[in-house]
């Protein structure tokens, strides 16, 4: 009688590991549509571009969203392909060497204009608008007469509208926000 019944048992046990639903799939996302090149002038001064803070809710895989509630809600199945901050700094590389021929922008360089990007905010939220604030720190290794190194700071703050009621759109829109970071920063900048 113990045998038929841990026999049923197991059975019932197998039977719902197999009519079990498959996961859902995964779905990773990237900011640039297709590879980025850019170009570098020559003779251009050269401005290294540091993406030197980012709020914890980017340092892991996981797109997240702003709900009304003020909540962030990590979405299980859409990720970052990889790391957001060599994401941002690599699209951001690509628009500015795009936007002005005076600067050349590389990720590292000695001797040169820095530039660190503080990232205090970037997510969709669930009205269709992502947001991206921070600020951004321009440093001219140039002394001054006082012999003090020149600082120059500029808060951002943008938005784009998610087209598309997605998180392909969601992201989309993200990407449009960091080109409109790349034209401050070469307002700021140049």
């Amino acid at each position: 009688m113990i045998h038929r019944l841990f026999f049923l048992l197991l059975l019932l046990v197998l039977q719902a590991c197999v009519s079990s639903e498959p996961p859902p799939q995964t779905f990773y996302y990237v900011l640039e549509e297709k590879p980025l090149v850019y170009e570098w002038e020559q003779d251009s001064q050269e401005a290294m571009i540091k993406i030197a803070g980012l709020p914890s809710y980017l340092l892991q895989p996981n797109l997240v969203m702003l709900e009304d509630n003020h909540q962030l809600y990590y979405a299980n199945y859409h990720k970052w392909a990889n790391d957001v901050r060599e994401n941002i700094q690599h699209v951001l590389l690509a628009d500015l060497n795009s936007e002005t021929n005076q600067t050349n922008f590389v990720k590292s360089c000695k001797n040169c204009i820095e530039i660190s990007i503080f990232i205090l905010s970037f997510y969709p939220n669930e009205n269709g608008t992502v947001f991206l604030n921070g600020y951004f720190e321009v440093n001219s290794d140039v002394s001054n007469i006082a012999g003090k190194t020149h600082l120059q700071r500029q808060s951002f703050a943008v938005t784009a509208p998610i087209m598309t009621p997605n998180y392909k759109g969601a992201v989309s829109a993200m990407r449009e926000c960091v080109n409109k970071l790349s034209k401050l920063i070469v307002k700021g900048k140049v």
